[in-house]
């Protein structure tokens, strides 16, 4: 890529912890970060934690935990229900024998949802949600409201040789989930976004580990076959909508320069129109392939925020994980 970096300002939510962030702006005007701590990108003893910004995202409070389920509590989702109540959906592994990950059975990941009903000052025990008819699965960024009020919960399941797919669970209250539909097979973790038209855009890893993106029509019900986005290492995907009426993509960089990238959309009759002239780099100070799954919110004075985490940094200033957040604008990226 030869784009534009952008970001006014830059500074760390975290360090030593701070893998697979995703972000949200509540309520009550504060941005809310979800991440894992307590081990690295696969380990016995991973958890989830939560932390809050009262200032758009310059400073962070100090993290609390969200939920400890052994053997290795993972890959969050996060949102806010109409009431105020906070949800994070998760998955728990299958065992370390020895305390190592073993393909065969550390992969069997169970769906797991934990709600707040005190703005994040404590969570209920966690209840488990289910994943028939495939076998194993995971939730994965931001949980997102319809127009009717409903909440959608992206989640990518796979059977017992590892077929993954991308699915959608429902929730009128974000405490009950159902199933809720197919959105494509071969594509795991999935970004939505609800355009001007109350039309749905999904944006997918791929198993190929790049991006395609579909659309439904339908509230979700049905989609379109998905259509290739991006080449491998330009994954995983965050959706938002801009004051403007843009998307904003972000996205992550695994090839050099290690970090993220963002690229604006214009909402057309039949499909988002991207904008590859204003695709930029947002962080390329990562030190290897282990980073990226940047999430965003735009604040109310039209500032985005993006998280991210590293493992290290290439100037070796910073050698443990990290969760780092970058503040810029939209003006910036149509530069």
């Amino acid at each position: 890529m030869e784009g534009k970096i952008v970001g006014r300002e830059r500074g760390l939510v975290v360090r030593r912890v701070g893998f697979f962030p995703v972000l949200i702006g509540l309520q009550d005007g504060r941005l809310s970060v979800v991440f894992r701590a307590g081990a690295p990108h696969t380990g016995v003893g991973g958890r989830l934690d939560l932390a809050f910004s009262h200032d758009g995202g310059r400073t962070w409070s100090e993290p609390q935990m969200v939920v400890y389920m052994p053997p290795d509590s993972r890959n969050p989702a996060f949102g806010e229900a109409a009431d105020g109540s906070l949800i994070v959906a998760f998955s728990v592994t299958g065992p370390y024998p020895k305390g190592r990950w073993d393909n065969t059975i550390s992969g069997r990941f169970t769906l797991w949802l934990t709600v707040s009903e005190d703005q994040g000052i404590s969570f209920n025990p966690p209840t488990s949600l289910p994943v028939s008819p495939l076998r194993y699965g995971s939730p994965f960024g931001k949980i997102i409201h319809l127009s009717d009020g409903g909440l959608l919960l992206p989640v990518y399941q796979w059977d017992t040789i590892g077929s993954m797919g991308s699915y959608l669970y429902k929730s009128d209250d974000g405490k009950n989930w159902e199933p809720f539909s197919a959105i494509a097979k071969g594509h795991n973790e999935t970004a939505l976004a609800v355009l001007p038209d109350d039309r749905l855009l999904a944006v997918m890893r791929t198993d190929e580990e790049g991006l395609s993106e579909a659309y439904s029509e339908d509230g979700g019900h049905t989609w379109t076959k998905p259509a290739p986005l991006l080449d491998r290492g330009f994954h995983p995907p965050d959706l938002i909508k801009l004051p403007s009426g843009r998307i904003l993509l972000t996205f992550g960089r695994r090839v050099e320069p290690f970090g993220a990238e963002a690229v604006l959309g214009e909402p057309q009759k039949d499909r988002v129109h991207w904008l590859w002239s204003t695709r930029s780099l947002i962080a390329d100070n990562c030190a290897n392939m282990d980073c990226g799954y940047p999430s965003s919110w735009v604040t109310a004075d039209g500032t985005i925020v993006t998280v991210y985490y590293g493992v290290g940094t290439k100037d070796d200033s910073l050698t443990d994980p990290f969760c780092a957040w970058v503040r810029y604008r939209e003006e910036d990226l149509l530069r």
